[in-house]
């Protein structure tokens, strides 16, 4: 068992179990009250998440095959905001709304392609210190 991998996967469950906790909550107490200001919070809620899910996959496998590994994250983050919204349409005083699953996909969009580009750079980067160290033997 390769328990570097299953740690790698620990980020994204942890997110899901907080976002998941707090959605089933009537009222989260101090939360900004400006207009807009759920939009922001679900989309860098769901940036963190679909980045977090980017370390699901090897710096190599980001290299490799970025735009699959991409939409796997997106449609994995944005599938979980369509859960989310549906759950809280079971909280007392909580609403379904399409406005924050499009703020979720936004976010998913965000943190996937943010958490790939830094994956494949540290690939890239790798693989260059690799190429170093063999060219110097």
């Amino acid at each position: 068992m390769n328990f570097k991998k299953i740690g790698l996967k620990i980020p994204a469950i942890v997110i899901l179990c907080v976002s998941w906790y707090l959605s089933s909550k009537s009222v989260i107490e101090g939360m900004p009250s400006f207009f807009g200001a759920d939009k922001i919070i679900h989309g860098i809620c769901f940036a963190g998440l679909a980045g977090a899910c980017t370390f699901w996959f090897s710096p190599e496998s980001w290299n490799k095959k970025f735009l699959r590994n991409f939409i796997i994250c997106v449609l994995f983050t944005a599938l979980y905001g369509c859960i989310d919204e549906f759950h809280q349409s079971f909280v007392p005083g909580r609403q379904v709304s399409f406005f924050d699953w499009i703020a979720d996909f936004l976010g998913a969009l965000a943190g996937s392609f943010s958490g790939g580009f830094i994956m494949n750079y540290c690939f890239k980067r790798t693989q260059k210190k690799k190429d170093t160290i063999q060219n110097k033997n």
